[in-house]
């Protein structure tokens, strides 16, 4: 094979040449010197985190964070070591987290790959000595001073540089009563005597702040316990449980004259009732002690009683008065329903009554409601609730009968009657509706050609020339309607006219007719409307007279064929005549 060279190629080729020659053995069968090109890469070194320059508190870790790479080696990154020019070696890693001591530290990075190549990042960062927490005492002043009964508030705030508002974690101590306890405010009672007041606070960094001041508890006279009197009720009364109960007593104390606005209400059935010389509560039902206690300034309690029965609550009445049970009615009449209701407590509820059915659900509420119901067999329930949520419900069964349809019968003319429409014709029918009765002269007459024609049992028209169907429709009062018909010839006239045909040989395909059954002719006096049609069921017949038509008027005519299938063929082309003419 031929290769054409570029001169650079060509070069390429001489230093291989000479590499291979080196490799031959020289000289009578001597080892030659193997020529092997080794470049080892150093790795690449990237650290990410933290910023040069940053400056961080000594209370916080240090996140260090750094990738390495290798071209022959791949991810170092689990290699990396990390020294401070401060603290000395820090760890190895992708990521270290430490504390610093304080002061400007440069931070190295640095890894070696197995080929002893090595690379090394530093960062300057600067870490600040934690700063003190700043306590204060806000409340109370130093040097005051209050008797020993009354509690002290104790109020203080810290903030710390590095760890924001920590006054939750105040520790408060008395030079008297020691450990006092923790927070931003706290109240105690203190003993009598000069007492230091210490609160005590500490950083996150184990960093301490204290403030203090002196204030005095005054040692006083034994305190004389309060007074308190129930006035009422009265012990050993009772009411319904649904009433409710105002509660009046007074207190008064020596030292702090009327306390009454402090007194507490409770009860051994509902536990705490409320605060005040009066409060109006509701009980539940049973034997209650009720308990009136106070507590002066010095903490001193003093009590009343008294036992008060409240009485369950009476469920009411409700009886239905109207309909009977069992009674039955048509779907077309409305229902009355009429119920008493009774409470011991509320009185007459009537207005409360609540009706139902099984099968038409809520039916509205009052003493007596009037309503139509769907047909079928209902439970008719009412039911009442007083003002203590107690239930009373009565029921009846009631069948509601569904409407019946109208019988509606034809009995004039007769069906298929032929006259002509210079006769006038009567109409007669009688329609009976099980729930209205006989609704004879609601009939409602209909043409199918000259349309509405009358209502009632009988009336008397003229009807154009045609094949009529005579409708006789009835609708009783619910909406139910029936409807009867019979069918009319009105003939026009005694006019004639003679019409023929050729009967068809083939059919549409060409193919031979075999069948032919029969012919149908049309005609009528438009051309667009051939509305009388005469069926001639021979298959022979050519030629028709057709009779009763309206003389000096133009008719017009066309006759189709039908097979053994009663299968139509298209009709002939109209043809027309003026009878008489």
């Amino acid at each position: 094979m031929l290769f054409k060279l570029s001169i650079a190629n060509l070069s390429k080729l001489l230093v291989t040449i000479l590499f291979l020659i080196g490799a031959v053995g020289c000289g009578g069968g001597e080892a030659g010197i193997d020529a092997k090109l080794d470049i080892n890469n150093a790795p690449l070194l990237q650290l990410t985190s933290p910023t040069h320059g940053d400056t961080q508190s000594e209370v916080n870790n240090v996140s260090f964070v750094a990738t390495a790479t290798d071209t022959e080696d791949g991810d170092l990154s689990s290699n990396i070591q990390w020294e401070s020019n401060i603290d000395g070696i820090l760890g190895s890693g992708s990521e270290i987290s430490v504390k610093l001591s304080t002061g400007n530290h440069t931070v190295s990075a640095s890894v070696t790959d197995s080929g002893e190549k090595s690379s090394e990042q530093f960062v300057d960062l600067t870490i600040l000595e934690n700063n003190l927490p700043n306590l204060s005492i806000s409340s109370p002043t130093s040097g005051g001073s209050q008797n020993e009964y009354i509690t002290l508030q104790l109020t203080a705030n810290a903030i710390d540089q590095e760890d924001g508002d920590i006054s939750s974690n105040i520790e408060w101590k008395s030079s008297i009563d020691g450990n006092l306890g923790i927070g931003s405010q706290i109240s105690v009672l203190l003993t009598d005597g000069n007492h230091i007041i210490t609160a005590t606070v500490t950083d996150s960094a184990n960093e301490s702040s204290e403030d203090n001041i002196n204030f005095t508890i005054i040692d006083v006279p034994p305190n004389t316990p309060p007074s308190v009197t129930i006035s009422s009720p009265t012990s050993g009364g009772s009411q319904s449980e649904l009433e409710s109960l105002t509660l009046v007593a007074s207190a008064a104390d020596a030292e702090d004259g009327d306390i009454s606005g402090n007194i507490q209400w409770q009860s051994n059935i509902d536990g705490i009732l409320g605060t005040g010389s009066q409060i109006t509560t509701t009980l539940t039902t049973g034997n209650h002690i009720i308990l009136a206690s106070v507590t002066d300034s010095g903490n001193i309690s003093s009590q009343d009683s008294i036992n008060f029965t409240l009485i369950e609550n009476s469920a009411p009445t409700v009886n239905i008065t109207s309909p009977t049970d069992g009674a039955s009615q048509s779907e077309t009449l409305s229902l009355t329903l009429t119920a008493t209701a009774t409470d011991v407590e509320d009185g007459n509820i009537n207005q409360s009554i609540k009706w139902n059915s099984t099968i038409d659900g809520d039916l509205g509420t009052g003493a007596q409601i009037t309503v139509s119901l769907t047909p079928g067999e209902h439970l008719i329930s009412s039911e009442v609730i007083d003002s203590g949520n107690k239930l009373s419900q009565d029921s009846i069964n009631i069948t509601i009968l569904e409407n019946g349809v109208p019988e509606i019968s034809i009995t004039s003319p007769s069906n298929g009657l032929r006259q002509n429409t210079l006769d006038s014709l009567t109409l007669r029918a009688t329609a009976e509706d099980q729930e209205d009765g006989n609704i004879s002269s609601s009939i409602q007459w209909r043409s199918n050609i000259d349309g509405s024609l009358g209502n009632g049992s009988q009336i008397t028209t003229n009807l154009s020339p045609g094949n009529h169907r005579l409708f006789a429709k009835v609708t009783d009062s619910d909406n139910k309607s029936s409807e009867r018909s019979v069918n009319v010839v009105i003939l026009a006239a005694d006019g004639t006219a003679h019409f023929s045909w050729t009967a068809p040989t083939q059919n549409t395909d060409d193919s031979d007719l075999t069948d032919l059954d029969g012919f149908i002719v049309y005609y009528g006096r438009s051309a667009n409307q051939l509305t009388n049609s005469i069926i001639i069921n021979s298959s022979t017949t050519e030629s028709i007279t057709i009779e009763n038509l309206r003389k000096e008027e133009t008719y017009y005519f066309s006759v189709s064929a039908f097979n053994a299938l009663n299968i139509e063929s298209e009709r002939t082309v109209n043809v027309s005549k003026i009878i008489g003419s």
